[in-house]
């Protein structure tokens, strides 16, 4: 480390690390749409189900769940996009 190449390399792995906290720590809108359609994807599974069971009944089964994972989907991705934008709990970066 006496002929200054350690320092570098040092430098060299933080900036890297830098930049590669810095891509993957944003997330995009594309990515909040796709997260909430997967987590609604669960949500219709688990909710079909307990409705089949409590009524029997295909066509309130299906009306009751597009209806409520419908609004579910679109409160859960403003959610995420609100969340994104308050910097409370986020590890600021340094350019």
């Amino acid at each position: 480390m006496a002929d200054g190449k350690g320092l570098a390399n040092v430098e060299g792995n933080a900036e890297f690390i830098h930049k590669y906290l810095r891509r993957v720590s944003v997330d995009q809108r594309k990515r909040s749409f796709l997260k909430a359609i997967t987590w609604r994807i669960l949500g219709i599974i688990v909710l079909g189900a307990l409705v089949w069971f409590f009524t029997g009944n295909l066509e309130q089964t299906s009306a009751i769940t597009i209806i409520f994972n419908s609004i579910r989907l679109i409160l859960y991705y403003f959610h995420e996009r609100f969340w994104d934008r308050i910097k409370w709990g986020k590890v600021k970066t340094v350019d």
